[in-house]
């Protein structure tokens, strides 16, 4: 996790700003003009049998970073034939190759298109906490990250209308996967958007205020334990100073009874049992928040899962997926690698 999350937390422990309601999540629905652009490279390593293209066109938010252009790719069967289509939310960062190997993995087969959105984290802001001087910065700045994620929900909304609007793309089912941080995000946004059909949530967990005071991620926990030693606190102190302010971008604010009934039978989640990064506690309330979908467990940690287990959860997930969507993987097309390692 991440380079970002410290800045949120450091900013948001100092100068609680108030955060956002579920309206803000609304946009005005337009004609989205995308730039499109082949990618040769990758289509030619699916031997003619699915297509890659880049994707761009502005964000409904402009924050005045790299994000203010919402940038993917989206990976489509060539036959024009609509199908069933998977929005993946990288790691943060812009770490595609999870998100790449998941993509081959889901195309392959034939039967399923693949948007991946861009997220570069590492261009938010570039901002060094030692450099800001004053209160009002802070405070700035603590508005700037809420509508960091802020933009990311509305981008992706987006992203399901541009879908819906292409032919390959069966617009009755679309679906969300994220991992990790992004797992956390895709949370959220299955919660407030009722378009997505059904969702695979890997390595994810609910109460973000939680993961971000009980995370062993080296660079968010050197960063909180400074600013608690600064400024006196203890963990249960933090919470109650953080939960508020992110309430409104917590997966388990949106996750209503009415949700949660249309969603049932529809969710995967995916854990590892010794994750340390996102803690097996918050992990278990976004479990019992979504009414106790089906939910898989590696035995690895975050990391070593990624390395190890992303095979066999590509795998799952692209079953679980066709199971829920009723149709039928082309299993003897699919470029599969489970077996090959342990989960």
């Amino acid at each position: 996790m991440i380079k970002a999350l410290s800045v949120i937390l450091l900013f948001l422990l100092l100068f609680p700003a108030p955060l956002v309601h579920a309206d803000v999540f609304d946009y005005q629905k337009q004609t989205i003009e995308a730039t499109v652009t082949v990618l040769p490279e990758k289509e030619a390593e699916s031997n003619g049998r699915y297509g890659v293209v880049r994707v761009s066109f502005p964000s409904a938010l402009k924050l005045g970073y790299a994000n203010d252009i919402v940038e993917g790719e989206f990976w489509y069967q060539k036959d024009g034939k609509p199908r069933p289509t998977i929005v993946i939310l990288p790691v943060i960062s812009n770490q595609l190759k999870f998100s790449e190997l998941a993509a081959r993995n889901f195309v392959s087969c034939g039967d399923m298109n693949v948007f991946i959105l861009y997220r570069d984290a590492k261009e938010i802001r570039k901002v060094k906490w030692r450099e800001i001087k004053n209160k009002e910065d802070f405070l700035a700045e603590a508005v700037y990250t809420r509508d960091i994620l802020r933009q990311t929900y509305i981008d992706t909304r987006r992203i399901v209308d541009w879908l819906s609007e292409r032919p390959e793309v069966d617009s009755s089912k679309i679906v969300i996967e994220g991992f990790s941080f992004g797992g956390i995000q895709a949370a959220a946004i299955l919660a407030i958007e009722p378009r997505f059909a059904a969702g695979v949530l890997i390595l994810a967990g609910g109460d973000f205020t939680k993961i971000l005071l009980e995370t062993e991620e080296k660079g968010i926990k050197g960063v909180r334990e400074g600013i608690l030693k600064n400024l006196g606190w203890d963990k249960e102190t933090a919470y109650r100073k953080l939960q508020p302010i992110f309430k409104d971008i917590d997966p388990l604010t949106y996750l209503n009874a009415e949700r949660v009934e249309k969603l049932r039978g529809k969710v995967l989640m995916i854990n590892a049992a010794r994750d340390q990064i996102i803690p097996p506690s918050a992990s278990e309330k976004l479990w019992l928040a979504l009414g106790k979908p089906e939910r898989q467990h590696s035995w690895f940690g975050h990391y070593a899962f990624a390395i190890f287990s992303t095979p066999w959860a590509n795998d799952f997930s692209r079953t679980f997926i066709a199971q829920v969507l009723d149709f039928s993987v082309g299993k003897n097309k699919c470029e599969s690698a489970s077996g090959l390692v342990p989960r």
